[in-house]
């Protein structure tokens, strides 16, 4: 059975744990993206390692890597950081979706006060305005 982005990452957020957490979400796609390529495995390493393990809680989704020695190939794969702690698990097989072969970043960022977090996540990930949307917690 062909999995698809839209059934591990919800889209609809707008009741997210009762509105009692930040949300960042972050869709790059080919068309719209100008990054020339995607990170390398330690270039978003790199970037994980960055992130607060005090206000960021969780992280999780997709991102496109390009392998360090063959800069022409990429590999999907599916992130999940949480309290400093990632796995990054390559997926071996199609999505068997044609939209999603053109995601290059498709991730949700979960913590307190998030807004603090929004130029250096899109500084690190090389993004702007167009690929990111921050929806706060309503305490």
């Amino acid at each position: 059975m062909a999995v698809k982005f839209s059934e591990l990452i919800d889209p609809k957020i707008e009741n997210h744990h009762q509105n009692e957490i930040d949300l960042i979400q972050v869709i790059v796609s080919r068309q719209s993206s100008s990054l020339a390529s995607p990170f390398t495995k330690k270039q978003f390493e790199i970037f994980l390692g960055s992130l607060s393990n005090n206000d960021i809680y969780r992280l999780k989704g997709f991102i496109r890597l390009k392998h360090e020695f063959n800069g022409e190939s990429n590999q999907l794969y599916i992130v999940n950081h949480a309290f400093g702690r990632y796995t990054l698990t390559p997926i071996q097989r199609s999505l068997n979706n044609s939209d999603d072969e053109n995601i290059l970043i498709k991730i949700t960022i979960m913590g307190v006060d998030l807004r603090l977090y929004l130029q250096k996540i899109k500084t690190g990930l090389c993004i702007n305005d167009e690929h990111i949307s921050l929806h706060l917690a309503q305490h």
